[in-house]
């Protein structure tokens, strides 16, 4: 994939602030505010991955599996969509101005077919976690929007389970469990959710769980049981970054923070946290001596 190429800076950022805000936006700005200037005030694309490719690809089957009814919510089956699943993508992609995926992978290559066995890997890991024969799911895909405060934030559920009288958020995750002292950081975004969901239905979630689906091994469960005191730091952390978000925005100011994920971040090549040193500056009439110009003064 390509580069992205750096943007011309906007005359007025706060023009171009979002009229709603997603956890990822809000997380991104939280890690590092150069890259929510990157994704949402000069809207660069972020090219597709293989990482999160299969990850799409794994959603995609989960999703299909409880549309389908329980006597059919078996492992093979769940499999068999991860493939086609690709094909639609694939045929989506060519017919947008903007591709993603083209490129990601040379079709009929080793490389693709990794991609989609590792798909289907994580959709097999699945079954070890949950049996979906058990229960219908109320939603998958869930879009939630609510205001808080004077921001509109929105989102989607990867599925929602009203059992017992009770609702349970869940989210599947396709990367690593993060270690015990960043869990309650990986569930930044549920309790985002569980909040537009009380805002939206007066009922506060039981429970947010975060599947993790990757690795050869049976997956994995985090889960977080949802509190009064928890919705009302979410709500006050997302005040807080909105208010950040407008203070960068009027000063057309978005510091870069690097940081260990800054290796996988799209935007590298073009940050300046990132940019070579300027040159020396020359006297008037003559130019910068070359770096093994003998002439050069010792440093």
């Amino acid at each position: 994939m390509s580069a992205p190429v750096p943007p011309a800076d906007p005359e007025d950022h706060v023009a171009l602030l979002p009229a709603r805000l997603s956890p990822s936006r809000a997380k991104d700005y939280s890690t590092c505010p150069r890259k929510f200037y990157f994704t949402t005030i000069v809207k660069l694309p972020s090219p597709a991955t293989v990482e999160t490719t299969r990850g799409t690809l794994a959603h995609a089957a989960l999703e299909r599996l409880y549309q389908e009814p329980r006597s059919a919510r078996v492992a093979e089956a769940a499999v068999s969509y991860v493939r086609p699943a690709w094909a639609e993508l694939l045929a989506k992609d060519a017919a947008s101005a903007r591709p993603a995926y083209q490129g990601l992978v040379e079709a009929g290559s080793p490389q693709e077919e990794r991609l989609l066995r590792d798909a289907e890997q994580f959709v097999r890991n699945y079954f070890t976690i949950e049996d979906p024969t058990r229960w219908d799911a109320d939603a998958v895909e869930k879009h939630v929007s609510a205001d808080i405060g004077a921001l509109t934030v929105h989102g989607f559920i990867d599925r929602l389970d009203h059992i017992h009288g009770k609702l349970w958020v869940t989210d599947y995750k396709t990367g690593r469990m993060p270690r015990p002292r960043y869990q309650d950081e990986a569930f930044f975004a549920m309790k985002v959710y569980a909040l537009l969901l009380r805002e939206m239905t007066g009922i506060m979630p039981h429970q947010l769980r975060l599947l993790y689906l990757s690795g050869r091994g049976p997956g994995q469960i985090l889960r977080a049981d949802v509190t009064p005191a928890m919705l009302s730091r979410t709500r006050a952390d997302l005040v807080g970054i909105w208010r950040r978000i407008q203070s960068s925005a009027a000063r057309r100011d978005w510091p870069a923070e690097p940081g260990p994920l800054c290796g996988w971040c799209a935007f590298k090549p073009i940050c300046p946290a990132f940019a070579p040193p300027p040159a020396p500056a020359a006297p008037d009439g003559q130019a910068p001596p070359h770096p093994t110009d003998p002439r050069e003064p010792p440093g």
